[in-house]
């Protein structure tokens, strides 16, 4: 499968982004050629084994040279692997920031029990996730229901709460695993409020009038003053089709891992509103 997708790719003189990050790598290597003494790296968590390298390659070995920051909880997109094996050597150099500024210490507390509370970290130790918030908020909900049509009235009765304390729409977030799950709970509930949908990201600014819509993934990077999640199926989170993809016992435990860092980032996103949890039962 990867020869005829290697080949596809070939023959359309495409590269994937890891490719292009090895190819840089090994034109760097090959002129001699560090153009950066100081690299800052964000969501360091999410570098490949071939992105690291490139990065390490563009300064020069010496104090400081390279500075990472990550959150090892947000890891959803990358196997965990050694930094040390691709010659980024971390050790007894990390300090684990311990103050939340994000989330309020409610939010915090209940995104924390989503994750172990040790995590191991890019220098193979493990990582201690204890922190502390610097203010408060409402209880994160978690709304049962039987059925789809349970889950809907829910959404609508916690989106009319919100924007009737004057809470504008585009300060809330409606997400979901997949874009199917979206499709079928969230929309119809959107459309019969009038509302208008915005899809998540980074660099469109989002008319006041419309919720933003998107998958847990596109989540990443962004936040909101409150956030639902729904969908919380017991076959879509976690993702019944990652796990079964996976027939090796350790893959399938990082399949795993993946879905519940995937959750926690979503239940993240919610800056000081309610995070409504929705779960169909049965």
């Amino acid at each position: 499968m990867f020869e005829t997708v290697r080949r596809a790719l070939q023959d359309r003189a495409l590269l994937t982004w890891g490719d292009v990050c090895e190819q840089a790598g090994m034109v760097l290597r090959t002129a001699g050629a560090r153009p950066f003494r100081h690299v800052v790296v964000d969501e360091a968590q999410d570098l490949g084994p071939r992105e690291l390298r490139f990065v390490a390659g563009l300064a020069p070995p010496g104090p400081r040279a390279l500075f990472f920051a990550g959150d090892t909880g947000q890891r959803i997109y990358r196997y965990p692997y050694s930094w040390l094996a691709v010659g980024v050597d971390v050790r007894g150099r990390a300090q684990r920031l311990k103050v939340n500024y994000r989330t309020s210490e409610q939010i915090k507390r209940f995104a924390d029990r989503l994750l172990p509370q040790r995590l191991e970290a890019p220098d193979g130790l493990p990582e201690d996730r204890s922190t502390i918030s610097l203010f408060s908020g409402p209880e994160p909900e978690v709304v049962g229901g039987q059925g789809g049509d349970a889950e809907r009235s829910a959404l609508e009765a916690w989106l009319r709460g919100l924007l009737g304390r004057g809470i504008e729409p585009n300060e809330v977030a409606v997400l979901g695993r997949t874009r199917v799950v979206l499709r079928e709970r969230a929309i119809p509930v959107l459309e019969q409020l009038g509302l208008e949908q915005a899809p998540l990201s980074v660099d469109t600014e989002v008319p006041e009038t419309a919720i933003n819509v998107g998958t847990l993934h596109s989540a990443k990077g962004l936040e909101f003053r409150a956030v639902a999640i729904v969908g919380c199926d017991d076959d879509v989170m976690p993702l019944r089709e990652a796990l079964e993809a996976e027939t090796e016992d350790e893959a399938r435990r990082i399949a795993e891992a993946r879905e519940q860092h995937l959750l926690y980032v979503g239940c993240t996103r919610a800056r000081e509103g309610r995070v409504a949890r929705l779960v169909e039962i049965g």
